[in-house]
């Protein structure tokens, strides 16, 4: 794990504006997680969607154009 950046390093503008539908701060871009130093959310599992339809099998042939 790296160190915390010095203030030189911060990417912070000095001009918080949290958006909290979005969850980042509209000054630096960064998400709230990072700046309150808590640890990355869990990605989202991915969503598995079944469909009724069969699937397709056989051979593409060249179209005539």
């Amino acid at each position: 794990m790296s160190a915390a950046p010095t203030d030189d390093e911060s990417l912070c503008l000095g001009i918080c504006e949290i958006d909290d539908e979005a969850g980042y701060c509209l000054g630096c871009g960064r998400p709230t997680w990072q700046i309150y130093g808590e640890a990355p959310p869990e990605p989202a599992a991915p969503v598995l969607v079944e469909t009724a339809e069969k699937p397709v099998t056989g051979t593409v042939r060249p179209s005539d154009d």
